[in-house]
């Protein structure tokens, strides 16, 4: 039996506790779980929630946590997006956000995403990759290289039939190319 002060003062998820004492195998202080809402002291209006998860990638990968994508942003709070290691950190997934709103109610819908979670890889957000990135100031500074790629995507999005979704439409055709190739 695991003591009590491991949860007291938490707010748990429903059945978490009990779940908790039949799956963990020893007793052990560092092993409380988080609560699954925790107000960040570092700043006011930041709320850290814990899905109940926890993550673990193979070497060398690392998960973006970030907003929904394609969902439009939420009025009463932001999603802070964060990358977590997971490949080493095998610890609570979790979301922080900022609330924007105050002395109201927020609801969570079962049946809208709060966050979503991404696989990356490490090099990618490793600083001598992010700092290798070239930024060209100024459209006079394009190359005739750059502006003949930028002629073919918008040739390829005026002349996709239907227009909307040529990206996509795109996209799926490069992978079945791709794919057919591999074979």
């Amino acid at each position: 039996m695991l003591s009590q002060s491991m949860f007291s003062g938490k707010a748990m998820l429903p059945d978490y506790e009990k779940a908790f004492e039949e799956n963990v195998p020893f007793e052990d202080e560092y092993l409380a779980p988080l609560s699954f809402l925790q107000a960040r002291n570092e700043m006011p209006g930041i709320v850290q929630i814990w899905t109940g998860l926890i993550a673990r990638t193979r070497p060398d990968w690392s998960l973006l946590v970030r907003a929904p994508a394609n969902f439009p942003r939420h009025p009463q709070y932001d999603v802070m997006e964060g990358i977590i290691e997971t490949d080493w950190w095998m610890g609570e997934l979790i979301s922080v956000i900022r609330l924007c709103a105050t002395n109201q109610t927020i609801e969570f819908k079962t049946n809208k995403p709060l966050f979503q979670v991404q696989p990356v890889p490490r090099t990618a957000h490793r600083d001598n990759f992010l700092d290798s990135a070239e930024i060209v100031n100024g459209m006079e500074n394009l190359s005739l290289k750059d502006w003949k790629e930028y002629a073919k995507v918008q040739h390829l999005r005026r002349n996709a039939k239907p227009r909307r979704g040529s990206y996509k439409a795109e996209v799926h055709r490069r992978e079945a190319t791709k794919k057919r190739s591999d074979k």
